[in-house]
């Protein structure tokens, strides 16, 4: 009898922990998670800006590239934001990580 409770016991542990665990959609099926991102790693990120000036004959727009580099995509990131707060700076690609 006592093994019975405690065999019953455990069932009902392990349930209330499994369902808990895994996430599920309609039906039981459990969800994708999808591609895991790596931690770690080399991400880049390219932006253009744009160095206005003068010049003896007029107004000249300098176009020139400025190529982010992090170890982290959430760096990379930040620091695409942080660069974009400035003006005159538009995205060419995006954080991306390099093999």
């Amino acid at each position: 009898m006592n093994k019975i409770i405690m065999a019953a016991a455990t069932a009902l542990v392990l349930g209330v922990v499994g369902s808990a665990c895994a996430t599920t959609v309609g039906g039981g099926v459990t969800k994708d998670p999808g591609p895991v991102q790596p931690a770690f790693g080399t991400f880049n990120a390219t932006v253009r800006y744009t160095d206005p000036h003068r010049g003896p004959d007029g107004r000249y727009l300098t176009f020139s590239y400025l190529e982010l580099t992090a170890t982290t995509m959430e760096y990379c990131q930040n620091q695409l934001a942080a660069v974009l707060t400035n003006g005159n700076v538009s995205v060419v690609t995006a954080c991306h990580q390099v093999n």
